[in-house]
């Protein structure tokens, strides 16, 4: 996932003071259009708090509140894929997987997210199994809730990964509408 900012780096202040640690900051922040900042802090300061809005509705976040209500987890998703490690060759793996966009199609969608949940996705390959199965357990609960409220159809048009895996994550965690990251 190739960075598209065009942000200048984060330049340190000099302090007379010396410290150990490195500076510690509390972000207040939109999602996606601050991205480009958190991914450049991360070369500043890994001690960042980022406070997101749960208010994002387009794309896979507002088809999952249709469907199965709760906050939204757009701009959480977006935040949380640049932080994420890009360190080894499974981190970005998983990375790679879930920052995977579904086709426009719907047909093509729902058949290409059943190969995932399914794990026979080429977009695994790289994911060890105790990652896979782990990710899976979630797609896997969030399958059933779909199926479960028979009188919504879903639709996986053009749906993030992301989005699906951390809405059923933040219910089986028993989060609170707001998350400090």
């Amino acid at each position: 996932m190739a960075s598209s900012c065009r942000c200048s780096p984060v330049q340190s202040c000099h302090s007379s003071v010396p410290s150990t640690h490195p500076p510690s900051l509390v972000v207040f922040s939109g999602g996606t259009a601050f991205n480009c900042v958190a991914e450049e802090l991360k070369n500043f300061t890994t001690r960042v708090a980022h406070v997101l809005p749960v208010s994002d509705d387009g794309g896979s976040t507002s088809e999952i509140v249709r469907v199965l209500g709760g906050p939204a987890v757009g701009d959480i998703r977006s935040r949380c894929l640049r932080l994420s490690d890009q360190s080894t060759s499974e981190a970005l793996a998983v990375r790679t997987l879930l920052g995977h966009r579904l086709p426009l199609d719907a047909q093509k969608a729902k058949l290409e997210w059943y190969d995932i949940v399914e794990g026979n996705h080429e977009l695994w390959k790289g994911v060890s199994k105790p990652y896979r199965e782990t990710i899976r357990a979630f797609l896997v609960y969030f399958q059933n809730q779909i199926l479960r409220r028979s009188e919504d159809s879903f639709c996986f048009s053009n749906g993030r990964m992301v989005p699906l895996y951390v809405d059923r994550m933040k219910y089986l965690i028993q989060q609170m509408d707001a998350w400090n990251l």
